[in-house]
């Protein structure tokens, strides 16, 4: 490459350093205030005494660099969740096996942050770049944890050079191609996992023949900014979201936690911060354990982790509707919600009102002709935004979470578990506990969420994976002893309780419960009107009662919820009445009953013409007797759930109205 020219030799003093041979180059845009500077380098499994195979070793996910248990704060998520079932059985055999019979993969993407960032989730400083002086190489030092050497060559400086790191000082942390990585350090022999018994599993059969040749393309990345500080963890993220936007789809969940801008994300981040920091994997309390932090697919199309009662995208959707969300769906007649119901700006004011952050620090943002999102104007606000937070919104929220009868109880159960973990568990059984519930790195759902059937997995992993189902049944047997019913109908109730609809159901019946008031002024006192009703009353509730209302799973049905919670818990001030009787959830199933009563008739009259139907030719006798027929079934609903019926209703007058609009739609006329 340099052809004739001389290239000056070096005077880089080696330490403690790694150092690697490759290209420096800048990322430096305009209107941009940070700039990124990288160095394409190669990691090689040749040769296991070189500076290139210590870096493959360094290319660790991220639970080798901190366990689940150690974080203390959301915001050092930088990467999805390995999965080491794609990693064993799909990437590693792409490389070793004879088909196909060619085999290359991209660079991997990686950042250099400083030591003890990830575990404590402390701010810690980012490195500042200083230029050494040296008369034939230009050498950039950034505070002796790392330097650039770049080469001069026939006089002048080159982008050639050599990156020198101190791996006490610094941590090489994969932004992109943790997978990739994670191939190559295995069919390499660099990996090592001495503090799990679960994970090598997955690579007990992989077999490594001899060193691999093949050098596997990094480019190490950091940052520099004349005017102020690094933050590296706000930087990282956004780098993240950014380069997987094209690659292998990172889930709802994940994304979420990752956003730096969007202000339900950010809510939603600081809530499982606070849970990181102050309840880890706890058992009796909701903790990360209960909240599906990893959840590494969306709700959509993923398994759920029986331990848990909520995850980020619900606490999302949550976060949207109580702090932007349009109060319309409040009303007592409002059954279903909108997609764009999350942009009230003056909802999050009177919520957000302080001096350090209010509603006058964020703003909407077009996301497309239909939807807006709203975000934090100025990233510096966001500590005094996480702040106001904790005041206003933590305290409220998770004590919902914590204190709701069926969540309680559902903690109870899992107390036994942990029980049987300090005296009977197997082997197997104390691992997959240890690491696949109660480790947080998406282990559960590598085991869970595969099409591959069981026959492909190795003894160790069919092992494993057998007991991941043996405590998964037996908890849901000690969740079942807690009640009076039956384990399919408090399995069921559950199925409910831990859907996205019920619980923003809930805060949204908090909202008006709390009739004007500030959240934290109301908060005890709803959570202690819902839980007076008792647990097998919640469970009539969601098994008998909701099945009547509530059709279907879908979660735009939330509004639905929080009016039967409210209907539940009145007393002294009556949400319903006899004079908004069909507007109650009483009266939408005392429709719906009323219907299917003259459906059944319907069917029956083959001498009716359609042109001939009128509420004459039904009769009015008829229609009293259903009417007052769906009456007493629903209340005889609500009274097995130890809820009053709504009383002096003129159910005869409301049938006729239900039966009349009824047959004007079969006979206009």
């Amino acid at each position: 490459m340099a052809g004739n020219k001389k290239i000056e030799g070096r005077n880089i003093q080696k330490r403690k350093y790694i150092e690697l041979y490759g290209m420096f180059g800048d990322f430096d845009l305009p209107n941009k205030r940070v700039k990124v500077k990288y160095f394409s380098t190669i990691a090689s499994g040749k040769d296991r005494k070189s500076d290139s195979f210590t870096l493959l070793s360094e290319l660790k996910p991220m639970r080798e660099r901190v366990k689940a248990k150690d974080i203390k704060d959301l915001s050092s998520l930088l990467q999805r969740n390995l999965d080491d079932f794609r990693v064993a059985y799909d990437l590693i055999p792409y490389l070793t096996e004879e088909k196909p019979n060619i085999s290359f993969f991209p660079a991997i993407l990686a950042v250099l942050l400083p030591n003890d960032y990830l575990k404590e989730g402390l701010d810690v400083a980012y490195p500042k770049r200083m230029e050494e002086e040296n008369e034939q190489n230009r050498i950039l030092n950034f505070e002796n944890k790392w330097k650039v050497e770049l080469f001069n060559i026939g006089g002048d400086v080159s982008n050639l050079g050599i990156l020198s790191i101190d791996l006490k000082d610094i941590e090489v942390v994969v932004l992109d191609g943790q997978h990739r990585a994670n191939a190559f350090r295995v069919a390499s022999g660099a990996y090592s996992d001495k503090d799990s018994s679960v994970y090598p599993a997955f690579y007990n059969e992989v077999k490594v023949e001899g060193n691999l040749n093949a050098d596997l393309p990094i480019t190490l990345i950091w940052f520099e900014d004349e005017d102020g500080d690094i933050e590296p963890k706000y930087i990282s993220r956004k780098l993240f979201v950014d380069v997987n936007n094209t690659a292998k789809r990172v889930s709802k969940s994940r994304k979420i936690l990752l956003n730096d801008s969007e202000i339900a994300s950010l809510i939603t981040r600081f809530f499982y911060s606070e849970l990181a920091k102050d309840k880890s994997f706890k058992y009796d309390e909701l903790s990360l354990l209960h909240s599906e932090f990893d959840k590494d697919s969306d709700i959509s199309v993923s398994t759920n982790n029986v331990f848990s009662i909520t995850n980020p995208e619900f606490v999302y959707d949550i976060a949207s509707w109580l702090t932007l969300g349009s109060r319309t769906f409040n009303q007592l007649h409002q059954y279903r919600s909108r997609d764009n119901f999350k942009g009230n700006i003056i909802e999050f004011g009177n919520i957000f009102n302080s001096k350090d952050f209010n509603g006058f620090d964020i703003e909407p943002v077009e996301e497309s002709l239909v939807s807006k999102t709203v975000v934090l104007k100025n990233p510096h606000k966001m500590t005094a935004f996480e702040n106001e937070y904790r005041k206003r919104l933590h305290i409220p929220l998770y004590y919902i979470f914590n204190n709701f009868i069926l969540y309680k109880k559902h903690f109870e159960a899992i107390c036994a578990i942990g029980d049987w973990y300090t005296d009977g568990m197997n082997t197997y059984q104390r691992s997959v506990w240890e690491e696949v519930f109660c480790g947080g790195e998406g282990l559960y759902y590598t085991f869970k969420n595969k099409e591959t059937s069981r026959t492909k997995l190795n003894s160790t992993l069919h092992n494993y994976l057998t007991a991941i189902e043996e405590i998964e049944k037996r908890f849901k047997q000690e969740r079942a002893k807690i009640y009076s019913e039956s384990e399919k109908n408090v399995n069921s109730a559950y199925d409910s309780a831990n859907t996205k609809a019920f619980q923003v159901g809930l805060v949204m019946a908090l909202d008006l419960y709390k009739n004007g008031l500030p959240l934290i002024d109301k908060y005890e006192e709803f959570v202690g009107e819902i839980n007076s009703l008792g647990e097998d009353n919640w469970l009539t509730i969601l098994n008998v009662i909701r099945p009547a209302l509530i059709k279907g799973t879908d979660p735009k049905q939330w509004p639905s919820y929080q009016k039967l919670i409210i209907r539940a818990i009145q007393k002294d001030y009556a949400y319903y009445s006899k004079d908004n009787f069909i507007d109650s959830p009483d009266g939408k199933i005392f429709v719906d009953l009323m219907k299917t009563s003259f459906n059944s008739w319907w069917d029956n009259q083959d001498e009716i013409e359609e042109s001939e139907l009128s509420t004459e030719s039904i009769g009015l006798e008829t229609i009293h007797k259903w009417a007052i027929s769906s009456k007493e079934h629903v209340d005889d609903l609500f009274l097995s759930a130890g809820i009053m019926p709504i009383e002096n209703v003129d159910t005869k007058k409301h049938g006729v109205i239900i039966i009349g609009d009824v047959v004007g739609k079969i006979n206009p006329k």
